[in-house]
């Protein structure tokens, strides 16, 4: 067995699979790369980055008009318990730029707002003392309405107001204007699938791939199975063991 890294996705990649699949990981990697520019909301020329920022129909990348369906329909199926469309409470919590820009910054990656109890507030500006605002949303701050009233608010569940529209014919798509997506909670393991699934349609038949935590691993049924290691939270009482499943 083999192994290749590589940094993609905001994220530490690693593939391992048989030797006789070296030639094809250079190819992976380019893949995840390509991901990454069309699927990062911090990429203002990305597909996510475009759609953020347009007032109309939006075409887009095979990849991500999959993709954003695929996100589209978890919403649905799980009533908004799933969601790509958390953007403005990310940006409010100060998730505003790529984790590795936090941390140059020596700052958490995500940070209460100005809202946030028992932070005390300034009377002039009512914000917390010492706060900086997170920028402007790269998207409309409109309010806009429909003929029942008022669209819901951003990341609410409502299947009769939906955030995007989407074209298969013209591989386009429309958002509405109050609503910003973000693919950070299904990009990395739905690529993560994906290569696993060219992979397996290449004749490789077994391999493991992390993805930044998101694993994704294959093996013919008359292989023996992987073994998977799980520690225990660094903060968890007592020395447990790790534990392991197949």
């Amino acid at each position: 067995m083999v192994s290749a890294r590589w940094a993609a996705m905001g994220t530490e990649n690693e593939l391992v699979a048989p030797e006789s699949a070296r030639p094809i990981f250079s190819t992976i990697e380019r893949y995840f790369r390509t991901a990454e520019r069309r699927l990062s909301r911090f990429l203002p020329e990305s597909d996510i980055g475009r759609l953020n920022q347009s007032h109309s129909w939006t075409p887009v990348s095979s990849l991500a008009f999959r993709l954003l369906w695929a996100a589209d329909r978890w919403w649905r199926r799980t009533e908004g318990i799933f969601s790509p469309y958390v953007l403005p409470a990310l940006l409010a919590a100060g998730y505003d730029r790529p984790f590795d820009a936090l941390r140059s910054e020596n700052r958490p990656a995500m940070r209460p707002s100005a809202g946030a109890p028992g932070r005390p507030k300034t009377p002039a500006t009512g914000e917390a003392p010492g706060e900086v605002k997170p920028p402007a949303p790269p998207f409309p701050a409109s309010e806009p309405r429909t003929r029942g009233g008022r669209l819901p608010a951003p990341g609410s569940f409502d299947p009769k107001a939906p955030p995007l529209r989407f074209d298969v014919r013209r591989r386009r798509i429309e958002r509405r204007p109050d609503v910003a997506v973000d693919l950070g909670g299904i990009a990395k393991g739905w690529v993560g699938r994906e290569v696993a699934f060219r992979l397996r349609r290449a004749g490789v038949r077994l391999g493991a791939l992390s993805a930044g935590g998101d694993l994704v691993v294959w093996n013919d049924a008359d292989d023996l199975p992987w073994t998977v290691e799980i520690e225990p939270p660094a903060d968890f009482d007592g020395d447990p063991p790790p534990v392991r499943f197949a």
